[in-house]
């Protein structure tokens, strides 16, 4: 037999912030956000507003490859952690991913760009919205064979439970 306590509220749980709003929350990563601004030691003064430059075309061919490809995977996959509250993140993470095993050149730089946008970003997540109506909306996307490498299909959804997102 165990007993339990109640410790109220959770208000920061395994990094991630909620703060309690009259009729929703908000879930966050700011301070871990924060820390990984400060880990990656880059200059991120300038913002930028997308997560990747726009009609950039990563490749696994492009550049010559990085001779330390340690710091480029740590810190992708410390912004994979990120994409939890930040939904916004993940076609980028997902993308500077692919490229996790032989790195190169050009890869960096965009992902230099997307600590830019995390930067000028930390405060957002994810907004949980109390509603009456439970309603189940559906939205998807579909860029058919833009992949260069495997003319594969990207494809983005969103499913939406009253005003707020659930996956």
């Amino acid at each position: 037999m165990f007993t339990i306590k109640d410790l109220g509220k959770a208000r920061y749980f395994l990094g991630i912030e909620i703060n309690y709003l009259p009729s929703s929350f908000m879930m966050s990563q700011r301070k871990f956000s924060k820390d990984l601004l400060v880990t990656s030691g880059l200059e991120l003064t300038k913002n930028v507003v997308t997560p990747l430059p726009v009609n950039l075309r990563l490749n696994s061919s492009d550049g010559d490859l990085l001779p330390n490809p340690e710091f480029y995977r740590s810190l992708v996959g410390k912004l994979n952690y990120l994409t939890n509250t930040r939904p916004d993140l993940a076609f980028t993470v997902q993308s500077l991913s692919q490229f996790m095993n032989a790195p190169r050149t050009p890869h960096p730089a965009a992902l230099h760009h997307t600590l830019r946008y995390v930067a000028h970003t930390v405060n957002q997540g994810i907004l949980l919205n109390s509603s009456n109506e439970l309603k189940l909306q559906a939205f998807s996307d579909a860029d058919w064979a833009s992949c260069p490498e495997s003319r594969r299909s990207i494809t983005g959804y969103i499913l939406l439970l009253g005003n707020s997102s659930i996956t």
